[in-house]
């Protein structure tokens, strides 16, 4: 080819570059209908700064990048995804997203906004929890997805209440201000921006779980278009200084955009589309057939997993619907026999209950005789009738044998049972189930049904509820005992009814302490997760800046807190547990000064607290949680007692040698060294009849303002386990003084607990795999590692790091897993790591303080485990102290 031919063959194409890239800038507008939802969160915008909400501030921007023209259409949430199943739209701004809603319709990656529901009330209202909207109209969103949640909220614990539906969040605000309704439920982002408008609401502390909110595509879409929208919502939110974070702080839209700058832009665009032509022409045939064989494979996957979950779910479903007649039987009828008090109306009532729930009419109850070595039969029905008041031993017959072992039993052929009774009244009996009525701990009795006929048995899940059925029952047939045996005390009819309230009072009283320890218990797992992070950061960016005083004290106090925290968390489990801690040598001053700290937050500023407090190490043997439970109950308690009027609040500590003459005045008091913990009040004081009573559990005098009657009875076991005594001095009008004696410990053994640090051994470049469903922990201690000398391969996803570890087995020398993760557990995962090698040592993280993990997790084999949120230090000796191991064995 010549010099002329080139030349024009260069001409050619670049004429082709010029105008492809006009056509480019020039190009024609691409048109979208965009359904809006009016109930998602920040569509109302902020007024002002006459500013758009941020979904359709992102939709311009991404549309001016991209070239599109858009059309927004006003709808709701249903009529929204409606749309999209009938193509009117091309995509929905924004929606909640989950996991059931995915398989029906496409979501982009990038989430536009997480927001959750804020419940709010009177201003004159105290609401903390869920139990206060117990009896309240409750207003919600008609097409709010925190309406189902709050509803199920309120049926999961049982609480009774009403719900009023509205159009709007606007219309709950107007209706609680209106007190149409006691309580409302609004998206976070509404309320912030709209509560000022209505003084006389009041913002609870109650939030309901946080939801994704994304963009919503028809299953069929223009892929394009959804990889666009999510690559531009992503370069937002990573720019600190983008329309993204100016929008939720309330600032303006967009700065100006000089026509310069988007002729720069048009230019830009051109010359790379130019640029690129030729590459993309190249490659894209390519390309769209691994499109079309990858979308194929993936379809195929996807119909064959669809066909399989439609089965399971019908199995659900079926399973679902006869547990549910189950339960429904079943709590129609614990509220007709809790009720009965009489104890031969009860059993008749009992052993026809559990009749009807199974459907037979034969069935029967024993209970033991006094002395407990037989057993005798006092009601019956069908055809056990004939043998009521028939007699049998421990360990004879069906019953016997319950009774002997404590577990039920279900005979399918009773005729051909070797250990059948040889009473001709039993020669037609076929199938025969009975189970033990058990109430705390003892055997109140045994329910047995039974079927004559030949062709009839009993199915598994009919001994189920029967099993159910029995422990209802026995609480029953407790009740009814303890009120004959108090009817029989007192001879009295109005003194045996004001009992049985006192006991159903503490029935009740007991349930709410029982949720709300299992709620504690369970925020503070959650807290866990989010102490973990921010303490080894902390701890991480302490120890790399030495040199840096300023920044190394706040650091400190950040520490300082975060391990306030901790402590605070690990009393919330241990009350969720309801178990003792570990005693461990204290010094209670020290303990005391702390705890005080925070207890001055929550006592009236009109009540003076005074500390009295020996410059003494006074040690004693116990548990943090039994020092924080009793200065806090005996503090809150006289705080109670001098609310009104205000007061003084005396605490003070001292030394005290009890001697043998002294030991002899106070029977709970043994002759030896104490720490003397005082609490005086200057409040009401207490009568003779109230200080017999204080110690009793549940019993109080503030009614329905006051406590839960459990703060002294918890304080008074404590003392009690702690080998220590409480006396009480209190004259009323004038105030009380509660003096706590706990026996002394010596003070070399708190010394022995506390040895010197030693420098934190370092990582020799070994391979660890770490797996925690939080990303901020498995970043964390990702980088913790690193920073020691590890190799780490962290990840979110235990099916994941199974596939990791099985790929290759021999390159990693230690695993960390967290153990409560979504589909497979910590130690399921283990088992399935053990079962590919047995030798590779495994630790175990957790935020739960539970011995029964802890046995589970020894039986796996797993042989570390560290408790969350965990230190460098900890963290560091643990792993090299596994790896060690390790080693070790293997050699």
């Amino acid at each position: 080819m010549n010099s002329k031919s080139r030349l024009f063959f260069v001409l050619i194409l670049a004429g082709t570059i010029f105008f492809t890239g006009i056509a480019t800038i020039h190009g024609a507008e691409r048109l979208l209908r965009i359904g809006m939802v009016n109930s998602a969160p920040m569509l109302s915008g902020n007024s002002q700064h006459n500013q758009e909400s941020l979904p359709i501030q992102i939709l311009r921007y991404a549309a001016e990048k991209e070239k599109w023209r858009l059309v927004f259409v006003d709808t709701s949430l249903p009529d929204a995804l409606a749309g999209l199943d009938r193509g009117a739209y091309d995509l929905v701004a924004v929606v909640p997203f989950g996991k059931e809603k995915a398989t029906r319709y496409a979501y982009s990656r990038e989430t536009v906004i997480s927001s959750w529901g804020q419940i709010y009330g009177e201003e004159k209202e105290s609401v903390k929890s869920p139990l206060d909207l117990s009896g309240m109209v409750i207003g919600v969103h008609r097409d709010d997805p925190f309406n189902g949640e709050m509803r199920s909220l309120m049926r999961s614990l049982n609480i009774p209440c009403k719900f009023l539906e509205f159009n709007s969040y606007q219309e709950v605000f107007q209706a609680l201000d209106k007190k149409w309704i006691q309580a409302g439920v609004v998206d976070r982002f509404f309320g912030v921006i709209h509560d000022a408008e209505f003084p006389a609401l009041k913002k609870t502390d109650i939030i309901l779980s946080p939801m994704e909110y994304r963009y919503a595509f028809p299953k069929i879409h223009d892929e394009s278009i959804l990889s666009a929208l999510d690559y531009h919502v992503g370069a937002l939110k990573k720019d600190p200084h983008s329309l993204y974070y100016r929008s939720i702080q309330g600032g303006p839209f967009l700065p100006t955009d000089p026509k310069t700058a988007q002729q720069v832009k048009q230019v830009k665009r051109g010359l790379v589309a130019a640029l690129a032509l030729l590459s993309l022409t190249a490659i894209a045939i390519l390309v769209l057939r691994w499109q079309v064989k990858a979308k194929t494979a993936a379809l195929t996957a996807k119909n064959d997993e669809l066909k399989q979950e439609i089965v399971m779910r019908r199995q659900a479903e079926e399973a679902l619907c006869r547990q549910k007649n189950y339960l429904t039987s079943l709590h129609e009828t614990s509220l007709d026999i809790i009720g009965r008090l009489d104890l031969a109306d009860l059993l008749e009532k009992i052993v026809l209950r559990a009749g009807d729930l199974v459907g037979t009419k034969d069935g029967f109850i024993y209970l033991p005789t006094e002395h407990r070595h037989t057993l005798r039969m006092e009601v019956a029905i069908g055809a056990f009738s004939g043998l009521i008041g028939t007699c049998i031993p421990q360990g004879v017959g069906l019953t016997g044998k319950v009774i002997a072992s404590g577990e039920p039993m279900l005979i399918d052929d009773y005729a051909s049972w070797p250990a059948r009774l040889s009473d001709h009244a039993y020669d037609s009996l076929h199938a025969v189930m009975a189970v033990p009525l058990y109430y705390e701990g003892t055997i109140q009795g045994v329910i047995g049904l039974g079927h004559f006929e030949a062709t009839e048995t009993f199915s598994s899940d009919e001994f189920g509820v029967l099993n159910r059925f029995g422990n209802l029952a026995a609480i029953a047939l407790n009740n009814a005992r303890l009120y004959a045996k108090i009817e029989e005390e007192l001879q009295q009819r109005i003194q045996a009814e004001k009992e049985r309230k006192r006991l159903e009072g503490q029935l009740r009283q007991n349930q709410k302490m029982e949720a709300i320890g299992r709620l504690a218990g369970g925020i503070a797992h959650d807290f866990n997760n989010i102490l973990t992070p921010i303490l080894g950061y902390a701890e991480m960016t302490w120890k790399e800046y030495p040199s840096d005083a300023s920044l190394r004290d706040r650091l400190e106090k950040i520490l300082a807190a975060g391990c306030r925290g901790r402590d605070l968390v690990a009393q919330i489990l241990s009350f969720s547990r309801s178990d003792d801690g570990k005693p461990i040598p204290l010094d209670v001053g020290s303990q005391v000064k702390e705890i005080l700290k925070l207890l001055r937050a929550s006592v009236p500023a009109h009540i003076e607290i005074v500390q009295q407090l020996t410059d003494e190490q006074i040690i004693v043997m116990a548990d943090l949680t039994d020092i924080h439970q009793i200065v806090m109950n005996l503090c809150t308690n006289a705080a109670h007692a001098m609310r009104d009027k205000g007061g003084r609040l005396e605490i003070s500590l001292t030394g005290t040698v009890i001697d043998h003459i002294a030991a002899a005045r106070h029977i709970d008091l043994k002759a030896a060294a104490y720490a003397c913990l005082s609490v005086a009040d200057t409040g009401c004081g207490m009568k003779t009849d109230i200080m017999e009573r204080m110690f009793e559990p549940f019993f109080t005098t503030g009614q329905k303002s006051g406590g839960t009657g459990m703060g002294l009875s918890i304080v008074h076991g404590i003392v009690g386990r702690l080998g220590g005594a409480i006396q009480v001095y209190s004259e009323e009008g004038r105030g009380s003084v509660f003096h706590v004696y706990l026996p002394r410990t010596d003070a070399a053994m708190l010394t022995a607990e506390s040895p010197e640090a030693s420098p934190s051994p370092q990582g020799r470049q070994e391979m660890i795999l770490v797996v925690d469903d939080e990303k901020s922990i498995a970043d964390m201690t990702d980088e913790m590692l690193s920073y020691i000398g590890y190799r780490v391969v962290s990840t979110t996803s235990s099916d994941m790091a199974l596939d990791i570890f099985r790929s290759e087995p021999e390159r990693f020398d230690l695993i960390i897993t967290d153990h409560n993760m979504p589909r497979r557990t910590g130690i399921e995962l283990a088992t399935a790591i053990f079962s590919i090698r047995p030798d590779i040592p495994v630790m175990l993280s957790t935020g739960y303080s539970d011995v029964r993990i802890e046995e589970q997790a020894k039986n796996a084999g797993i042989t570390g485990l560290i408790r969350k949120p965990y230190a460098l230090d900890d963290l560091t000796r643990k792993v090299r102290g596994m790896i060690d191991a390790s080693m070790t064995t293997s050699l």
